[in-house]
């Protein structure tokens, strides 16, 4: 599963990870942590999901959601509120999204 993770780039990444796999998902994880980066990850690559980090400086759901609009992405995204439930809420959301 390919998943683009929003999340400031000084915060590790391996508790997402770890999460994911605790969850049964293995991931293909690309990060960004701004809109510029964001746009650019959509535009050049497909995803199955989405998980934001509510705490990314200046992204905010809302912003997340018109950029894989406007670059065609239809994808579940996950608010990560908190990281040891976000590959439950991510398998939940992928699955739901299927049927």
């Amino acid at each position: 599963m390919r998943v683009l993770v929003i999340q400031a780039w000084t915060l590790d990444p391996a508790p997402v990870q770890t999460a994911l796999e605790r969850a049964g998902i293995t991931a293909s994880i690309t990060r960004v942590d701004f809109l510029a980066s964001l746009q650019a990850a959509l535009v050049r690559d497909r995803f199955d999901a989405a998980i934001l980090d509510p705490t990314t400086p200046e992204l905010t759901p809302e912003l997340v959601a018109a950029a894989c609009q406007e670059n065609g992405r239809d994808i579940p995204l996950v608010i990560m509120e908190d990281v040891a439930q976000v590959g439950t809420q991510l398998r939940y959301a992928v699955e739901h999204r299927r049927h």
